[in-house]
């Protein structure tokens, strides 16, 4: 593989992983747990706490510089974050709005500090995409139609 390839590959198996552990049947089963156990659970707050600390690990240094593979992934979290902001779950989606709150205030901070240009302008670009999406969200999906019920004529049992 090239390393077109091998970046494609990366970024594959870490939306794939992402998308795992950012499931609404997964958030929806941890808040059950959390409703059901209390503290005694692995709470969703607890667990976005973990990947936002990984996911934005350089974030931390004095002088940021996030590589090619690690803007990706960080791109990433905040997409699957983005898009859960048309969640019919008010649960899920009040969540993803609290996480791109916490996150846009690690990358205000690192933005005048980052080490190089690429870092700059990733931060600025995801700082750019978290507030517009914050100030402008989709709306929820619909509700899904009920099925249309046969009406009274020939062909339906009802004549």
């Amino acid at each position: 593989l090239g390393p077109r390839g091998a970046a494609d590959n990366l970024r594959g198996a870490q939306s794939r992983v992402l998308n795992q552990l950012l499931s609404d049947s997964r958030l929806n089963h941890m808040m059950d747990l959390e409703q059901r156990f209390g503290n005694q659970a692995y709470s969703v707050s607890q667990m976005l706490d973990d990947l936002r600390a990984a996911v934005f690990t350089e974030l931390n240094a004095s002088k940021p510089a996030v590589d090619l593979y690690r803007r990706t992934l960080q791109r990433t979290y905040v997409n699957i974050l983005v898009g859960k902001l048309s969640n019919d779950s008010t649960e899920v989606r009040s969540r993803a709005i609290g996480e791109l709150r916490k996150v846009i205030v690690l990358i205000r901070g690192a933005i005048p500090n980052a080490a190089n240009y690429e870092t700059g302008l990733h931060l600025d670009d995801l700082r750019r995409h978290i507030e517009h999406s914050l100030d402008n969200p989709p709306a929820p999906a619909p509700p899904a139609a009920a099925p249309a019920l046969p009406r009274g004529g020939e062909g339906n049992g009802m004549s």
